[in-house]
């Protein structure tokens, strides 16, 4: 066959021979390059595509949209910076998306203590601190007692009603 004819046939199959490309090495067979078309940019190529991971709230841990692996450490809740794996922090007010769990690891009360009692000494120990009736739920109030030490004694420093925080 001629030149001629030869790109002729080429042409009207559809092969076209790209020598800016030919020797790319991240060129994948059928003239594409990671995925888009020959001249077009990945954004260009689907505009409308989905992220595969997603951190909306920008608290630096991501959630999966496209059912990818977006890492070890899951968001528990994207539209709240405060809620992500390792939270050390507590709060008196539910996260965006409801509940109190802000460490992504179900819900820790900051104070579980219910004392009921006076402060005491026990041996070297001042003991009392602590909710005096019931723990109060997350967000909730109740009655705190704080005992405080002395030289061997052990006296209430206050009571108080005090908010249960929870992360």
């Amino acid at each position: 066959m001629s030149g001629r004819v030869l790109a002729m046939v080429l042409l009207v199959a559809g092969c076209a021979f790209d020598p800016a490309g030919a020797s790319d090495p991240d060129r994948e067979p059928g003239g594409q390059t990671d995925g888009a078309p020959v001249g077009e940019s990945l954004d260009a190529a689907a505009p409308d595509a989905i992220p595969d991971c997603v951190d909306d709230d920008g608290d630096g841990y991501f959630v999966a949209v496209a059912g990818d692996d977006c890492g070890p450490e899951l968001d528990c809740d994207d539209s709240d910076s405060r809620a992500h794996p390792g939270q050390t922090d507590y709060f008196g007010s539910e996260r965006n998306a409801g509940a109190y769990d802000f460490d992504c690891d179900g819900v820790d009360s900051q104070v579980n203590v219910k004392q009921g009692q006076q402060c005491h000494l026990d041996w070297f120990d001042c003991e009392g601190t602590g909710w005096m009736i019931s723990v109060p739920p997350c967000g909730e109030t109740g009655t705190y007692h704080e005992c405080k030490s002395g030289f061997l004694s052990c006296n209430e420093d206050q009571t108080l009603v005090a908010l249960q925080l929870c992360r």
